[in-house]
């Protein structure tokens, strides 16, 4: 008898063991489960963000483009403009000089 006893206590006690086993990977599993959704959130967030800043960074090239016209086009009209100045200056030297001669 004490053998049937000593086994029902054992079997109760491991019984006991298995749902306590139980709990720890149902809780374990419940966290993996949560985890996977937020690295899935995580990742999408991610993906969203790298459009952004792609997206961002073809402005910032437009806007860089947008900004180097300007400065082209002065630097081209500062380039004219002194041509023009220097034609001036010789025009007004030689006029100066043919003036001179003259007299």
């Amino acid at each position: 008898m004490d053998n049937l006893t000593e086994m029902g206590r054992m079997r109760a006690n491991m019984e006991e063991i298995i749902k306590k086993k139980d709990v720890e990977i149902s809780t374990t599993s419940s966290k993996l489960e949560a985890e996977e959704m937020l690295n899935a959130g995580l990742e999408r967030k991610n993906k969203e963000l790298q459009v952004r800043i792609e997206e961002l960074e073809e402005e910032l090239e437009t806007e860089r483009a947008l900004r180097a016209k300007p400065n082209i086009l002065t630097q081209m009209f500062r380039s004219f403009f002194k041509g023009l100045s220097d034609k001036r200056d010789l025009a007004h030297k030689l006029s100066h000089i043919s003036l001179s001669g003259s007299f």
